[in-house]
């Protein structure tokens, strides 16, 4: 059986592999000898050395792949992922360079597969002024100002709906409650789809399904996750599709009662056509959840080992409420908001170690020098994030949870080795609303319930995050809390 699959990747790649070995054949005929690419292995014939960089390790540390490696070849290395040729970068000073020359040095290097997924006109994908126009319109959308007022009241609404669902059940997911609050947000953002609502509900399966597809093997046939992903991507472009031409009507009309979601914006602010309209809000929704999703499952779990921590945040939490009390004032302020400090660096400490954003990739558009080798022009280029994170050189026991290292000059200063959002020109536009609604949501959580895990788990790293057993945790409500926040809200 892996030798049936391992031929039918070859054949699929087999065209993207004489395309890359062609360009980069004729970019090394051109050096006459100058300095090579970095040391490294290119693995298997045409599939390279994919299957090993796909193999799951605990999303806490580097993994095998990166360990074997980086002691061999050092911490900038040639390898071959997703049929391309590619040089990784454990590097962080590299890894900045990457992420600020955007079109002087590279351009978007996603494999072809990933954006078979995402579409022709995602975001990962475009580039220069159609990047810019793009990013544009969720930077408007995401502005400080609607965030204070639209989003924080939307965020702090579908929190307390999400919270409220646990009173009577001793045990729940804790990432699939994650799951089903970041999504509901997202989902009404954009395309104004209502919490609990049957066809909300079947869009986050589809959405699920979709998720899993997208950094798997290319194997494009019935029963892979691909084939799956690809199947799920045309049921939500329907919905979307769908909405699309309800909202057009509606705009043609005059309605008074036109949503304001990100789908109005993108009508009323772009001459996008129905196939980039639905690639746009396709991107919009996976980028608009998973991250926060995932880094309230991964905080979860890292506070329920750190009591000392989960401390803090408590007594953090019960300050801001026994302030508003005093001052009669109800729901959750964006002072407040600001205020809470240490759970902020909660959320970076558990994106760091979590490692969400694993890294990115992109293509040198010209050959350049790093060092003592030379990056090929046509290259893909891999900006290893989560080896930066696990760097002791970089933060002192970088396998530990210490969300204290955040706070002060310090903390300034790590932030510079902060990649989870990315950097540049394109930086997470969504960056400040996933903080947001990781703050509200963990508010509520603490000012109602404790938790503990029900069995042992741990995130692991396929390459994206998630828990082996689905992190089931067994909840405790607070009367006594409940009562009290209640008649803040």
């Amino acid at each position: 059986m892996l030798g049936f699959l391992v031929i039918v990747l070859l054949l699929l790649l087999l065209p993207t592999i004489l395309l890359a070995l062609s360009s980069s054949g004729s970019s090394h005929s051109r050096r006459h000898g100058a300095p090579s690419a970095p040391p490294g292995n290119t693995g298997w014939p045409l599939i390279g050395e994919t299957i090993a960089f796909l193999k799951p390790h605990p999303s806490t540390s580097i993994g095998d792949f990166l360990v074997q490696r980086v002691s061999r070849f050092g911490n900038v290395f040639t390898s071959n992922l997703f049929g391309q040729p590619t040089v990784v970068s454990a590097d962080a000073q590299l890894n900045r360079f990457i992420l600020q020359n955007e079109s002087k040095a590279f351009g978007p290097g996603w494999p072809r597969s990933l954006i078979k997924v995402l579409g022709r006109y995602t975001i990962l994908d475009l580039a220069g002024d159609d990047h810019r126009y793009m990013r544009s319109i969720v930077v408007n959308f995401l502005s400080s100002a609607r965030l204070q007022t639209v989003f924080l009241k939307g965020v702090e609404r579908a929190a307390t709906a999400t919270l409220g669902s646990w009173k009577g059940n001793g045990v729940v997911s804790a990432t699939e409650e994650a799951r089903k609050f970041t999504f509901a947000l997202i989902a009404k953002a954009i395309l104004s789809m209502e919490t609990n609502n049957a066809d909300t509900e079947k869009l986050e399966r589809e959405f699920e399904t979709f998720s899993k597809g997208l950094t798997s093997l290319p194997l494009n046939f019935p029963g892979t996750a691909h084939w799956n992903s690809l199947k799920a991507r045309s049921n939500i472009l329907n919905v979307i599709r769908q909405k699309r031409e309800e909202r057009i009507n509606k705009l043609r009309d005059g309605r008074i009662d036109v949503e304001d979601d990100l789908l109005t914006w993108t009508l009323e602010n772009s001459n996008y056509t129905e196939e980039q309209t639905g690639d746009f809000l396709l991107g919009f929704l996976f980028g608009g959840h998973d991250t926060s999703a995932k880094s309230i499952a991964l905080a979860i779990y890292f506070l329920d080992g750190c009591p000392k921590a989960l401390k803090q945040m408590q007594e953090e939490h019960h300050a801001i409420v026994e302030r508003k009390k005093e001052k009669e004032k109800s729901g959750l302020g964006w002072e407040d908001y600001k205020q809470l400090e240490f759970t902020h660096c909660v959320f970076y400490e558990s994106l760091r170690l979590g490692n969400i954003a694993k890294y990115v990739q992109r293509k040198a558009v010209k050959d350049f020098q790093y060092e003592e080798h030379i990056i090929p022009q046509g290259f893909s280029v891999m900006a290893a994030f989560w080896a930066v994170h696990m760097d002791p050189s970089l933060f002192e026991d970088p396998r530990q949870f210490n969300p204290w290292r955040w706070k002060g000059p310090s903390g300034i200063k790590k932030s510079n080795n902060f990649m989870a959002f990315g950097g540049g020109s394109r930086l997470c536009p969504g960056a400040e609303l996933a903080k947001l609604e990781f703050v509200v949501f963990f508010h509520h959580l603490i000012m109602n319930y404790r938790w503990e895990l029900v069995e042992p788990d741990h995130p692991f790293s396929r390459p994206h995050v998630d828990f082996a057993k689905g992190l089931h945790i067994k909840i405790h409500t607070l009367e006594n809390q409940v009562e009290k926040v209640g008649r803040l809200l």
